[in-house]
Parts: structure tokens; sequence; C-alpha cells
């Protein structure tokens, strides 16, 4: 297993891939940035990036909408989890220039919702590498 700060140190340059899913594990401010401007230099032709994480609206109700740090919380799982770790919350607008600035370009949003319908609990991005700057 490779950690996301070797990924950004050029650990796996050497590989490609058809594509890269994240899915709830970009949880910190620089090394997110880091990661994720690194992440379309190791797509093949045509390969996709896709990131799921908690929808910034959800998380978003009851506090200002802005991007930052914030406090982790275990509420509704077992006692058993008992100390959560802080991790930084970002806004939509601030996820969408992360990836303009990483080269990269939305090309699907999809917003999973609970059974019956519902608040989106989480997002997903479909992201693929700009031709313009990665010749793809």
């Amino acid at each position: 297993m490779t950690s996301y700060d070797e990924v950004v140190g050029g650990a796996v340059d050497d590989v490609t891939a058809d594509v890269i899913v994240s899915n709830f594990a970009l949880v910190d401010e620089e090394g997110t940035e880091r990661l994720v401007r690194c992440l379309p230099q190791l797509l093949a032709a045509g390969g996709r990036i896709v990131i799921q994480t908690v929808h910034p609206l959800e998380i978003a109700r009851d506090v200002p909408y802005r991007s930052g740090w914030r406090r982790g919380s275990w509420e509704g799982f077992p006692v058993a989890f008992v100390d959560p770790a802080p991790w930084y919350f970002r806004t939509l607008a601030d996820w969408m220039a992360l990836f303009e600035d990483a080269g990269l370009y939305l090309e699907q949003l999809r917003e999973p919702a609970p059974p019956g319908g519902g608040r989106p609990l989480s997002i997903v991005f479909q992201l693929a590498p700009r031709a313009d700057l990665f010749g793809v």
C-alpha cells in the first residue's frame, strides 16, 4: 500500500491508472490539495478520477458555509469510537477551484440521496484531465 505522501513524492510515477478512486478519504487541507494536483499525471489516456465525500450542504447545515477545519464526530457509531479526528471541510466552490487548479474538469456530479428521497448525504465528482493541459 502506498501513502498519499508517497504518491505526491513520486513513488508511483511509473504507474498509470484508468481510474483513480477516493471514497471519503480526502480529509485534510494541504495534503489533499497536493494529492489532487498530482493525480492527472497518473492517469492513462482516457482515464478518470472519482471522488466521493460528504455533501458540503449536509455538513454545513448548522454552521457557517465556509471552508475550514471542523471537529470530527463518531455520532451514531458504537462506543468503541471515542476519539474523532478533525477534518478539513470544503465548500462546493472550493472543491471546484481545487479541481480547476489541478487541471481537471468536472465531467459528472452525482448527489446520492437516501432511498425514498431526502437530502443527499454525499457528493460524487467524476473528473477528467483538461485536454489543453495534458494532451488527452
